[in-house]
């Protein structure tokens, strides 16, 4: 074989199935814990097809109304976390108000767009977009990327 194999470097497959993103404390930096585990979202990449679904419907929604000089900044960040929503692909450890959340599309967009919950969006944003969270394992590709250095793990058989 000669040359490098790009395949080695392929996220579609992960990032379809997903990589555990844990969240911390956006004061702290400490992991965020659910009686003693790790507070936890299983998110889709960017190289998914759900990703590429939602980020078509919103480019086609802005085409279809025309004259996109009046589109607006509150549109383009609503746009981006119904993607962010529909990348969201489970959770554990998750309550709001002192219930468990169930993790659904509508959940996820209304944890993202809550305005004291920035800080969530932000680490799913970050974490989404970084794609050496969604590299295939393997020996070849084991230098840890500045999000999983930082907590997050990649997707095994035993994650939720």
């Amino acid at each position: 074989m000669s040359g490098f194999d790009l395949a080695t470097l392929d996220t579609g497959d992960t990032a379809e199935e997903g990589s555990i993103l844990e969240l911390r404390n956006p004061s702290t930096g400490e992991l965020l814990l659910d009686q003693g585990q790790p507070v936890t979202i299983r998110l889709a990449g960017e190289d998914c097809p759900q990703y590429r679904k939602a980020q078509h419907a919103a480019q086609n929604r802005r085409l279809q109304r025309g004259n996109l000089a009046k589109l607006k900044a509150e549109e383009l960040e609503s746009d981006t976390l119904e993607i962010y929503a529909a990348c969201t692909l489970g959770w554990r450890g998750l309550a709001l108000d002192g219930e468990e959340l169930p993790c659904t599309k509508a959940n996820a967009l209304m944890l993202y767009r809550r305005p004291g919950m920035k800080w969530l969006a932000d680490q799913v944003a970050d974490f989404i977009r970084d794609r050496a969270n969604f590299l295939p394992a393997s020996p070849t590709n084991s230098l840890p990327s500045s999000s999983t250095s930082s907590g997050s793990t990649k997707l095994s058989a035993t994650a939720n």
